[in-house]
C-alpha cells in the first residue's frame, strides 16, 4: 500500500506526541517520489466537534484570508496550530489547533486544513524545520488530482502538507496512481476530485 521512501526534509516518524522541534532550514524540498492512498484509516479520535468551541467568521467574501476554515457553509478562524502529533502507523499528522474565540485546543488532522488552509499549513511546517524534519514521516499522501496532461498522458498530484505550486506538486503515471491512490483516481476521472 505505501511505497518508496523519499529523500524530501518535508516529511517523516516523531516518537511522542507534540515533539516539535525548531531546526528550520533554509528551503523546502518537495516530494520526488510516489505518494500514499490517504483512504486508510482517518479516525476522529480525540477531535473536539467544532460547534462546541468555534467560532463562526461569516462570509468568506469578508474573511478573506488564508486562517479560515470551512465546513458546513460556515467559516471558522484559526488563531494558530500551536503543535503537531504524528500517528506512525497510518501515515498522519494532527494538529493542536486554537480557534479564534476558543479556550478549547482540539486536535485536528493534517487534511483537514489543507484545502482552505494551505498557507497557514505550509507556514507551521516551514517555522518548525519543514515537514519531514518535524515528523519524520518516510512516506507521502496524495491530498488530490491536481491536473491531467492530455500530451503526456500523466496526472499532476498535489501532496497532503504541501502548497499547491509546480515546485511541490509531481507528475504520476495512470498506473502509478492505481497503485498508491485509486480512489483518488477513480473521483478525478469521474469529475469529483477537482
Amino acid at each position: 500500500m505505501y511505497d518508496r521512501e523519499s529523500p524530501s526534509p518535508w516529511d517523516g516518524t516523531t516518537a511522542e506526541a507534540f515533539n516539535v522541534e525548531n531546526t528550520e532550514t533554509d528551503s523546502p524540498e518537495s516530494p520526488t517520489q510516489h505518494a500514499n492512498d490517504p483512504g486508510n484509516d482517518t479516525s476522529d479520535q480525540n477531535v473536539t466537534d467544532k460547534e462546541d468551541c468555534h467560532k463562526d467568521t461569516g462570509d468568506k467574501a469578508d474573511n478573506n484570508t488564508d486562517d479560515n476554515y470551512q465546513e458546513n457553509g460556515r467559516y471558522y478562524e484559526i488563531e494558530r496550530l500551536q503543535a503537531h502529533q504524528v500517528d506512525i502507523q497510518n501515515f498522519l499528522v494532527m494538529f493542536r489547533t486554537q480557534w479564534v474565540g476558543c479556550t478549547e485546543t482540539p486536535m485536528e488532522h493534517e487534511e483537514t486544513f489543507q484545502a482552505d488552509c494551505a498557507n497557514l499549513v505550509h507556514n507551521y511546517w516551514r517555522d518548525h524545520g519543514w515537514r519531514k524534519a518535524a515528523t519524520d514521516l518516510n512516506q507521502y499522501r496524495i491530498f488530490r488530482i491536481v491536473s491531467f496532461c492530455k500530451q503526456y498522458n500523466l496526472y499532476e498530484v498535489r501532496y497532503v502538507g504541501y502548497p499547491n505550486d509546480e515546485e511541490s506538486n509531481r507528475w504520476l503515471t495512470r498506473e502509478e496512481l492505481v497503485d498508491v491512490a485509486p480512489l483518488h483516481l477513480e473521483e478525478f476521472e469521474n469529475g469529483k476530485g477537482t
